[in-house]
C-alpha cells in the first residue's frame, strides 16, 4: 500500500513539473511573439526588421513579397551584420559596398544600415525611383497618410507610424518605404487654409480634407486664412499667416501662371488651391474657377499665388468666345476695326483710336508685355469687325470687347460680352428666323442652359475664353442678329432647363436622322 502511495506522489510530481515546463515554454513563446510584434510596431534606432528591409529592396530584383519570401530563409526579426552579408550577395553588391565589420549575431543599427543602403541605390537604382523625403504624418486616411505634401501610399510593413511623426524616409515610386530616421529639424506645412482656431485646436482645411490640429498655447482667433504651419519634434511651433491678398476675376490660367483682371499674369505654384468660404466651407479644384466670372480674393506671397479665397459665388452674366481662325485659335497677323471710337489698352497704358481706323495689331503690341491687348468701343453699342490690310470689314460686328494675347504660335482673340448678347448672335446663327416664334424661344432656352454649364468647364482656360464660336459649342456670330431673334432672347431672359435643382446640360443638333445618339 505504501509502495502505491509513493508512485501516486511521484506521478503528481511529474505532473507538476512537465506543466510548469509547458507554461514557462508558452509564456516565453508568448514574450517571443509579443516581442516581435512590438518589434514591427515601434520605430527603432537600434534596429531594422526583414519585413522594412524587404520594401526598401523592392526597387530591384523582387517585389516586396518576393523579398519576404527570398529573407524568409535568411533571417527573422531585426537584421543582424551576418544576414546582412548574406542580403548584399543575393543583391551582387558584396564587393563593392563598404561598412564597419561587427560580430555576426550583433543587430545592425538603422543608422548603419542606412549608410549601407545609400550605397546599394547608388549601384542598382539606375532609373532613380529611390527618393529621399522628410514627412510629418498628420492623419491616416483610406488613400493613404496625409502630410505636409499631399496624400501619400506607405508600404503595409511599415506600421508603426502615429499622427505627428515626422521621418526622413526613403521613397520608392513615390510610396514611403522606409524610414531613415526622426527628423530633428523644423518641418512646414505651407499654403494650408485655417478655417478657425477654438481651445488649443486648429481646424485646417488640406487635400479636401478637414483636420484638427492639436496647437499648444495659441491663444490668437484665426478664421479663413492661408498660413504656413511649423512642426518640430512632432508639435506646431509656429503659425505664419499670409496676409496679403489681391482682389479680381480670373481671365485665364495654366499649370505656371494665373491672369488676373488689373493684375495682369502671376505666377503659382502648379497646385491651385481654392477655398470657398460662403455656405460650407470646402476646398474646390481648379474647374471651379468660371473665367471671367468670378470674384475672388488671392492670397500672395513671394511674387506667388499660394491661395484662392471665395466669399461668394460666380455670377454668370459675362462669356469669354474664343474666335478660331478656321480651325485653328492663332492668327499670325489680327485686323481690327471699330464703327466708333475705341479704346485700346496694353498694360498700363491706354489711348483711344478713331472709328474706322484700321487697328494692326503687331504695330501696337509691346515685347515685353505680358498680358492682353484689349479693345473696347466708347459706345455701349459699338461695334468690332475683323478686316483685311485694306480696311474692309471681313466679319459681322461684335459686341462688348475684344482681348489679344500673343502666344508662340500666333495672336489668341477673345470676344468678352454679356451672356444675353451672345445669346442674340447664337440663336440666328443655330436657327432659322424664320421658325415660329415658339421654337426660337425654346431654342434662346436651350442655348442659354448650355452656355451656362459650359462657362463652368473651362476648358479654354489656357486661352482666358469659355467657349469658341464654332460648333465645337455654338455657332456664334456667323448670321446677322435681327429683331425676331433678339426678341425670343429677351422673351426667355434668365431662363434655364434645369433638374433637380441644378442646370441640364442642353444639347441639341441641327439636323436629325430620326433618332438621337444615347448618352
Amino acid at each position: 500500500m505504501e509502495m502505491g502511495k509513493d508512485r501516486m506522489k511521484m506521478k503528481k510530481k511529474t505532473i507538476t513539473y512537465v506543466c510548469g515546463i509547458l507554461s514557462c515554454l508558452v509564456l516565453l513563446l508568448l514574450l517571443y511573439f509579443g516581442w516581435k510584434k512590438e518589434e514591427q510596431l515601434v520605430f527603432s534606432e537600434e534596429s531594422i526588421t526583414v519585413q522594412e528591409l524587404a520594401s526598401l529592396l523592392s526597387f530591384t530584383y523582387y517585389d516586396t513579397k518576393g523579398w519576404e519570401e527570398k529573407l524568409g530563409d535568411i533571417a527573422k526579426g531585426s537584421i543582424s551584420y551576418k544576414e546582412l552579408e548574406e542580403v548584399l550577395k543575393l543583391l551582387g553588391v558584396k564587393d563593392y559596398v563598404s561598412y564597419e565589420k561587427k560580430a555576426g549575431f550583433q543587430k545592425v543599427a538603422r543608422a548603419d544600415f542606412f549608410a549601407v543602403y545609400h550605397q546599394i541605390t547608388g549601384i542598382l537604382d539606375v532609373d532613380n525611383r529611390v527618393a529621399k523625403k522628410s514627412f510629418i504624418f498628420l492623419e491616416e486616411g483610406k488613400e493613404g497618410w496625409i502630410t505636409q505634401k499631399g496624400k501619400i501610399s506607405v508600404n503595409q510593413n511599415i506600421t508603426y507610424l502615429q499622427p505627428y511623426d515626422m521621418y526622413d524616409t526613403y521613397t520608392i515610386d513615390g510610396m514611403v518605404s522606409g524610414i531613415q530616421r526622426n527628423t530633428e529639424k523644423p518641418l512646414v506645412w505651407e499654403n494650408i487654409f485655417l478655417h478657425s482656431t477654438k481651445e488649443g485646436k486648429a481646424e485646417v482645411l488640406f487635400e479636401k480634407e478637414l483636420i484638427t490640429v492639436q496647437v499648444k498655447e495659441l491663444t490668437e482667433s484665426i478664421t479663413n486664412t492661408v498660413c504656413d504651419m511649423e512642426f518640430t519634434k512632432g508639435e506646431v511651433t509656429a503659425i505664419y499667416k499670409k496676409e496679403e491678398t489681391i482682389q479680381g476675376t480670373v481671365l485665364s490660367y495654366d499649370e505656371k501662371q494665373i491672369e488676373i483682371s488689373g493684375y495682369g499674369s502671376i505666377k503659382h505654384n502648379g497646385d491651385l488651391r481654392i477655398y470657398k468660404t460662403y455656405g460650407t466651407v470646402e476646398q474646390l479644384d481648379a474647374s471651379k474657377l468660371v473665367i471671367g466670372n468670378l470674384m475672388a480674393d488671392f492670397v500672395v506671397a513671394k511674387k506667388e499665388v499660394c491661395g484662392i479665397i471665395l466669399k461668394e459665388p460666380a455670377v454668370l452674366d459675362m462669356i469669354r468666345v474664343l474666335l478660331l481662325n478656321g480651325e485653328t485659335p492663332y492668327y499670325p497677323e489680327v485686323f481690327l476695326i471699330a464703327d466708333c471710337d475705341v479704346t485700346v489698352t496694353i498694360g498700363e497704358k491706354s489711348q483711344t483710336i478713331p472709328a474706322n481706323t484700321k487697328i494692326k495689331v503687331s504695330e501696337y503690341w509691346e515685347k515685353e508685355n505680358q498680358g492682353f491687348f484689349q479693345l473696347k468701343p466708347v459706345e455701349e453699342k459699338g461695334r468690332l469687325f475683323f478686316s483685311n490690310e485694306k480696311q474692309e470689314k471681313t466679319s459681322l460686328g461684335y459686341a462688348g470687347s475684344m482681348e489679344i494675347r500673343r502666344f508662340q504660335e500666333g495672336f489668341v482673340v477673345v470676344n468678352e460680352l454679356s451672356l444675353e448678347e451672345y445669346l442674340c448672335s447664337v440663336v440666328p446663327s443655330e436657327m432659322p428666323s424664320s421658325y415660329e416664334m415658339e421654337a426660337l424661344r425654346a431654342q434662346a432656352v436651350c442655348a442659354r442652359s448650355y452656355a451656362c454649364i459650359q462657362l463652368k468647364k473651362n476648358e479654354y482656360a489656357k486661352f482666358g475664353a469659355n467657349v469658341d464660336d464654332s460648333t465645337n459649342y455654338q455657332v456664334y456670330n456667323k448670321q446677322e442678329r435681327n429683331e425676331k431673334t433678339d426678341l425670343a432672347v429677351a422673351d426667355t431672359v434668365g431662363e434655364v432647363i434645369q433638374y433637380q435643382g441644378e442646370v441640364a446640360e442642353a444639347y441639341y443638333y441641327s439636323t436629325s436622322g430620326g433618332f438621337s445618339q444615347d448618352m
